[in-house]
């Protein structure tokens, strides 16, 4: 019992702790929005990749960064990330550890949230109302403006947190997207932030290595016309459970 109490407070400071790293960067990324002279893209990059690091160093969790065939990339490229989503833990990880400027596509009501919400607009995050598909189209607009800007953009094509270690039905509006914009997809894998952080809790599990897996760029010029669309998803979902240790990797 008294072990459970200690685990308690622990994870209870930890929260304090991560949610003052993430209040202290969303306040710094509004106030830099008023500073002239500076290069404010590269300030929100270098400002969420040490707020990032910071939340992962609270938790006490190691990561470490995979990129299957790093030849593939060109640094003057954008691509359309997609990956699995299992964790809360899943957005410090990428932004810790990712070399390409990337803007997450996320759920409306975190724009809701005092600070917060106003410094992920601030930092080109991109809105996506669930609930009111009519919006799917200004959705697709602004993340065309963001790719077209030199932003390279995250779907979690599933849409929500998966509970378990298998893939969810996909959305397929960042499919639509790549198709449109002729942006190659990169699958990921993100593996072990759903055993350190479960879906639905705060209880916390240190000292585990967290691991993100970049795959090789997936060419959407080849599935252009629209009966092909089907297997391109295909495709991108079998690439991201093969990476995230869904199935065999090799």
């Amino acid at each position: 019992m008294t072990r459970k109490i200690i685990n308690y407070i622990i994870d209870r400071w930890r929260l304090l702790a991560c949610t003052f790293v993430l209040a202290s960067r969303s306040v710094g990324i509004i106030i830099s929005s008023y500073l002239k002279n500076i290069n404010h893209r590269q300030y929100i990059n270098r400002s969420t990749q040490n707020g990032a690091k910071a939340i992962l160093a609270i938790i006490k969790a190691n990561y470490r960064l995979e990129i299957i065939n790093p030849a593939a990339f060109d640094t003057n490229d954008v691509y359309i990330f997609m990956s699995n989503h299992r964790s809360l833990l899943d957005i410090p990880l990428i932004f810790a550890t990712l070399p390409w400027t990337v803007r997450p596509v996320a759920k409306a009501p975190l724009f809701r949230i005092p600070f917060l919400g106003r410094a992920m607009r601030i930092g080109e995050c991109i809105p996506v109302d669930r609930h009111h598909p009519a919006n799917k189209e200004n959705v697709l607009a602004e993340t065309k403006q963001k790719l077209a800007s030199g932003v390279s953009v995250w779907f979690f094509p599933e849409g929500t947190r998966s509970a378990e270690d298998q893939l969810l039905p996909f959305k397929r509006g960042g499919f639509q997207l790549a198709c449109e914009t002729n942006t190659k997809i990169v699958p990921v894998g993100i593996l072990n932030t759903g055993h350190v952080l479960k879906p639905k809790t705060w209880r916390i599990a240190s000292d585990k290595t967290l691991t993100i897996r970049i795959g090789t760029p997936i060419d959407v010029s080849h599935y252009r016309e629209a009966e092909q669309q089907p297997r391109l998803l295909a495709d991108v979902r079998g690439a991201i459970e093969t990476l995230a240790g869904y199935r065999s990797y090799g």
